[in-house]
């Protein structure tokens, strides 16, 4: 697998060098498990999210096929006092007339970066190849409250240490 983002991870703007990729990595360290939470199921790095907000939807992609996710670890994170600011622009965005932009989940460094669809879709087809198509298994309501339970509970804990709430 290629990795899309050559420039320090100290940037908050990435390049890749072959196309000329641009995403903007948001301020936030994303709660462990949170593509779970979101509903994901497969093993891929990086995962797209696209948040409708009239329909109340969430939807991720890791392999080019869009998925119903679960909305309700993504909303914690963009009201919590600790990670709201963060996801500012990117609700704003979400919600104006025009090109709705899409978040990529980076599982190995637990960011999310905001670009355009075409932008964040690049990363997803990159990697398609090595995630493949195979079928998930859908999720179990039990294990999926928890997970939520457990992004809350971080959230919290963030919130806390960093005097937010």
């Amino acid at each position: 697998m290629r990795v899309p983002f050559s420039t320090p991870s100290t940037s908050r703007s990435r390049r890749a060098p072959r196309n000329q990729l641009s995403l903007d990595e948001l301020a936030v360290t994303l709660p462990p498990l949170f593509a779970e939470a979101c509903g994901y199921r497969g093993k891929a790095r990086y995962v797209a999210l696209c948040w409708i907000p009239e329909l109340n939807e969430l939807w991720w992609s890791d392999n080019g096929e869009a998925i119903l996710g679960v909305a309700g670890a993504f909303l914690a994170l963009c009201r919590h006092p600790a990670t709201a600011d963060a996801l500012g622009r990117f609700r704003w965005a979400a919600t104006v007339d025009g090109l709705r932009p899409w978040l990529l989940l980076d599982r190995g460094r637990r960011t999310l970066s905001m670009g355009s669809p075409g932008e964040v879709w690049r990363v997803i087809e990159d990697q398609s190849d090595d995630v493949g198509r195979a079928r998930r298994p859908a999720a179990d309501p039990l294990r999926q409250r928890e997970l939520e339970r457990t992004v809350g509970a971080w959230l919290d804990w963030m919130a806390q240490r960093k005097g937010r709430e």
